[in-house]
């Protein structure tokens, strides 16, 4: 039985795979999330020329706003690299509510998959573009068959530092779960400022727009705690306001 996004890999219309790929890649720019990734891969010790085999075949996806990309408990068959754009991943809770973990923008993974072993992994959260956005999706099969090739203490570095990667992932979001929402926030906005931000005479622009309701999906409150905390906040002088954007002053 093919999996959700198996079949999406055959339906959905404006994908990018083969010599198109190639093609895109000499187009990209240097924010191209799979630049970035490929970096990343470089730094792990990972030759170029391999960490070009593992991107260079791929397909693209175009998400709209809102749209899901996969559901937690989904099989993790894939590897999902964010080109452009952003994606919220969530955590489902009990009472169907959820909580967004953290906003992935380009050059990240989406979830952990298992590329080694012979079990399957499933996707822990769920994601949903934040933005619109382009996702380059790799086959995990394609990635087993390029590591091969690779000398066995490397790869045992690469995946060391991946594993790494991940359990800080998990990590973080549980001592999150321990904060309470005034620290909740003040984290959530240092992180994004980091990720997403630009410096400026002031200290770091957040430069994508998130409102107040934003702000309580991701430490799990009301809209109006999360208004209450940012006002008093800016007003203790944590954050500066910019209109619909934030600054995190220099210290």
């Amino acid at each position: 039985m093919r999996t959700k996004v198996q079949s999406q890999i055959q339906a959905r219309v404006g994908v990018e795979t083969g010599s198109e790929a190639k093609s895109a890649g000499e187009r990209s720019k240097r924010s191209d999330g799979i630049r970035i990734f490929e970096g990343r891969l470089v730094r792990f010790n990972l030759a170029p020329t391999i960490a070009r085999q593992l991107t260079g075949r791929r397909t693209t996806f175009r998400y709209s706003k809102g749209e899901v990309v996969f559901f937690s408990g989904a099989a993790a068959d894939m590897v999902y690299c964010v080109r452009k754009g952003m994606v919220a991943l969530y955590a489902p809770e009990e009472n169907g509510n959820r909580v967004m973990v953290r906003i992935a923008g380009p050059g990240d993974l989406l979830g952990y998959t298992n590329v080694l072993g012979e079990e399957r992994s499933k996707h822990l959260w769920e994601a949903h573009a934040r933005s619109n956005c382009e996702l380059a999706v790799i086959e995990r099969d394609h990635i087993t068959r390029t590591l091969q090739s690779v000398d066995r203490e490397v790869l045992l570095q690469l995946f060391d530092r991946i594993n790494t990667e991940w359990s800080q992932q998990v990590e973080r979001w549980v001592s999150f779960l321990g904060l309470d929402y005034r620290q909740r926030l003040t984290r959530v906005i240092n992180e994004l400022a980091e990720r997403f931000g630009t410096a400026e005479a002031r200290g770091i622009l957040l430069v994508p727009e998130f409102t107040h309701s934003d702000f309580a999906e991701m430490i799990a409150s009301s809209r109006p705690m999360a208004s209450k905390l940012m006002s008093e906040l800016i007003e203790e002088g944590v954050f500066i306001q910019e209109g619909r954007q934030y600054i995190v002053p220099i210290k």
